[in-house]
């Protein structure tokens, strides 16, 4: 089971369009990722990979996962409002996933100056440092605002590693 696209709704600040490259999107069996990818991470010289990964246990939703500026998030699905709802906020295209609690400032957020983001536009196949962020060392230099982000960039799971952790928690029904 994987969540259909109409099930997932994605919007991004007007002003990033042309920045925008596409959606890639990778099967599991318990989990789908859907990469959002556009040329620039805002200030920083990397293309931008921004991973939605959505976690199904015996055909049920069970929760999202987005890393927003480098940090890990995870939405259960009780949290969501349906359909799943990701808005790519900035330059920085950092991912706000709507739930129950922040439903009045998302849709305040996403009513002016927003797009919706094609969930059609295919790229190519996932770099290593978007999976691994601690990979972006070996092809960008490291200096200034980025050695800041350091820190925080070492001390996260991979994308396979958190779908792990997910995936092993739910097989102990503690999700």
């Amino acid at each position: 089971m994987n969540l259909e696209d109409d099930e997932l709704l994605a919007y991004m600040d007007a002003r990033e369009v042309g920045n925008f490259r596409g959606v890639k999107k990778e099967l599991g069996d318990s989990f789908v990722i859907y990469w959002f990818v556009w040329e620039r991470d805002g200030i920083f010289d990397w293309p931008d990979w921004e991973p939605v990964v959505v976690i199904f246990h015996r055909q049920q939703l069970r929760c999202v996962s987005v890393r927003r500026h480098f940090r890990w998030r995870v939405y259960r699905a009780e949290e969501l409002v349906r359909p799943v709802t990701v808005y790519f906020e900035g330059r920085q295209h950092a991912p706000y996933v709507k739930t129950i609690a922040n439903e009045r400032e998302f849709d305040r957020l996403v009513s002016e100056g927003v797009v919706p983001i094609p969930l059609d536009k295919s790229v190519e196949e996932v770099p290593g440092f978007a999976r691994d962020p601690k990979l972006l060392k070996d092809q960008y230099p490291v200096s200034g605002t980025v050695a800041s982000l350091w820190h925080t960039i070492l001390q996260q799971k991979t994308v396979d590693e958190l779908i792990l952790e997910l995936l092993e928690a739910l097989s102990k029904e503690e999700l």
